[in-house]
């Protein structure tokens, strides 16, 4: 009994408490994110009125995306050209159109990503299994943020939280991506989406 007592001191003494699993680096995360070329996957979208909605994303890195909401939502969502378009299937109207500049989506969509910006990350911690990182445009912050969840081996992106400039929250939880090399460009063009729907 002495003899473990001993042995357990030692332990602690020269190795400290047990080794806790350390956060994704943001030079490993920057990696990751400019890896993706072309991928979808399903989400489930938990809004700021209390509403759950769900879909599929398409990502074409860089600068495009796209979002599909499933019924009783079936509404669209564009990335592309810098802008982003909103198709509100509730109104037989053209989409609101925004420049992407004004959102924090804007890091994520760029060619290159480096997270090791001076004042991009505003965040950067473990959070039980998950490593969280906040960001923001630094010259643009008063837009909102990003917060991104990813889990390790291997990294995955499992959750984006936008909050923007009137602090109100939009959680995006994804399963399931898959890498699609034979993804048409079609997907994003927001010009092309307008002129394949009629409209009052």
């Amino acid at each position: 009994m002495i003899k473990k007592t001993l042995l357990m001191v030692f332990i602690i003494v020269f190795f400290g408490t047990p080794l806790r699993a350390e956060k994704i680096s943001l030079s490993n995360l920057s990696s990751y994110l400019e890896s993706i070329k072309k991928v979808s996957g399903n989400f489930t979208q938990f809004n700021n009125d209390k509403t759950v909605s769900t879909g599929r994303i398409f990502l074409f890195r860089p600068g495009r995306m796209r979002m599909e909401y499933k019924t009783p939502d079936n509404s669209l969502v564009i990335v592309g050209g810098s802008q982003i378009a909103v198709f509100d299937s509730k109104s037989n109207t053209h989409p609101k159109v925004f420049p992407l500049r004004k959102t924090p989506l804007k890091i994520l969509l760029e060619k290159k990503i480096n997270l090791k910006a001076q004042g991009i990350v505003i965040r950067h911690e473990k959070v039980e299994n998950s490593t969280v990182v906040v960001l923001q445009d630094p010259m643009l912050s008063s837009y909102g943020s990003l917060k991104l969840v990813f889990t390790d081996h291997p990294v995955t992106l499992r959750q984006w939280v936008i909050t923007n400039e009137m602090n109100d929250q939009t959680v995006l939880k994804f399963t399931d991506f898959i890498n699609q090399p034979n993804m048409s460009s079609n997907k994003f063009n927001i010009s092309l989406e307008i002129d394949n729907r009629v409209f009052d």
